[in-house]
């Protein structure tokens, strides 16, 4: 466990992880075609079928750029919070994966799944 913060602390982020794990992947089932068992890389967004007539079409190609955003951002997300249900086990929750710095308990409030610091972040955001 890491001796950063208190246990009760680490316990409520993992809740609150396996809670957006749940979601996401409930998401992810809406709008993609995967098994995530194996990880999120084999999900492919779903085609919508609407019909034939060509405003059908649109709305087809329209709602299925949607779909592949979606699905690009939830995947993100869904790794992340994989990776801190990971940290948790090896007891390294909390360390910035960049600069191996503690990552501020606020942070961790606001966002339970943030891999860096928001240093490391804000340099992230700038390139």
């Amino acid at each position: 466990m890491n001796k950063d913060y208190p246990a009760e602390f680490i316990e409520a982020r993992k809740e609150e992880l396996l809670r957006q794990k749940r979601y996401v992947e409930d998401e992810l089932k809406h709008i993609a075609t995967c098994d995530l068992r194996g990880g999120v890389e084999g999900c492919k967004a779903k085609f919508p079928d609407f019909g034939d007539k060509e405003e059908d079409n649109a709305t087809e190609v329209d709602l299925y750029e949607n779909y592949t955003s979606l699905e690009t951002n939830l995947q993100t997300l869904l790794k992340e919070v994989n990776n801190a249900l990971a940290k948790i086990k090896q007891g390294t929750y909390g360390q910035c994966d960049n600069c191996k710095g503690l990552i501020p308990a606020k942070r961790l409030e606001a966002f339970p799944a943030a891999p860096l610091c928001l240093q490391c972040q804000s340099k992230r955001e700038v390139k």
